[in-house]
């Protein structure tokens, strides 16, 4: 498995977490921050990643959605209020960590442990 574990009930819990914190933000945005395919498709990722492969597709897609939307705002007369998908950033932060996951796990984990302790 790619940054996580092999233990099935682990991902699933960790699935299970990263699904319920999503869908509060889901819940407390009303559907104006994330929709309901982002919850699904975060859920998926962390029954395949597992953690704490997923913490870091998670991170990495919050920074390339904030670079991508500034990119928008800047570049192409998006403006504060235009809405980005947030899906398309996670599936490709996905590939992008499929592909340099030998690299990713051990260069980030210790930064983002670091912003729990």
């Amino acid at each position: 498995v790619i940054g996580g574990s092999l233990n099935i009930g682990h991902n699933l819990l960790t699935a299970l977490l990263l699904g319920a914190v999503f869908i509060l933000i889901f819940l407390a945005t009303k559907g104006r921050g994330i929709g309901l395919g982002d919850v699904k498709l975060v859920f998926l990722l962390g029954f395949l990643f597992g953690f704490p492969g997923v913490l870091v597709v998670v991170y990495l897609s919050l920074f390339a959605g904030m670079i991508w939307g500034l990119a928008l705002i800047l570049f192409f007369g998006a403006s504060m209020k235009s809405k980005v998908a947030f899906g398309f950033v996670l599936a490709n932060t996905a590939v992008v960590f499929i592909l340099f996951s030998k690299f990713l796990v051990p260069e980030f984990m210790p930064y983002i442990f670091r912003l729990y302790l």
